[in-house]
């Protein structure tokens, strides 16, 4: 099956603009091809990479990292316009905003916030080989939340993100920093 998806980067991620027709856990092959944004302009250019990152972006100090994340997410409402995405609902930026700044809490660390489809608002951390805590607010209040966890995907939905972040999340943000087995 071949299909052809548009996709964002951003904070180190491929967000697809659509959903996906693949089956959950299914394995892709990407190719990727420079496209124009919505509007007919290129993408902007991606912030410096530092040569011993690993090809991330160079962070700043970790003082500004919770503030950064911030930021980005006072830009969700115009990045899901620039991407034709649906815009999130207050519910969904109030979960946001507090669920951020609990993670930042449990992990310092750098986080990525961005508009996904459906009007999620998706907060993203990344650890060293391929570990992820992911965690989808939704416009209707729940969530969903996508992480390793020594090693192994899981995932779990919540109705609602109000009792979040719970044991779930905690142990992957602090499973995050440890070094590879």
């Amino acid at each position: 099956m071949t299909i052809t998806v548009r996709a964002r980067f951003a904070n180190g991620l491929l967000t697809p603009l659509e959903p996906l027709d693949a089956p959950e856990g299914s394995w892709v092959t990407l190719s990727i091809e420079g496209a124009e944004s919505p509007e007919g302009e290129a993408a902007p250019a991606g912030k410096d990479i530092a040569p011993d990152s690993g090809g991330r972006p160079e962070a700043p100090p970790n003082s500004a990292y919770l503030e950064e994340a911030l930021q980005d997410l006072n830009e969700v409402t115009a990045d899901a316009e620039e991407d034709g995405l649906d815009i999130p609902s207050d519910l969904a930026f109030k979960n946001a905003e507090r669920l951020l700044r609990a993670m930042y809490g449990i992990s310092p660390r750098r986080y990525g916030v961005y508009p996904d489809y459906d009007g999620y608002i998706t907060i993203d951390a990344r650890g060293p080989n391929d570990r992820i805590a992911v965690v989808m607010c939704g416009s209707d209040g729940g969530a969903l939340c996508l992480v390793t966890i020594d090693n192994e995907p899981r995932r779990a939905r919540y109705s609602t993100a109000r009792q979040l972040p719970d044991g779930f999340i905690r142990e992957a943000l602090l499973d995050l920093g440890k070094e590879s087995a």
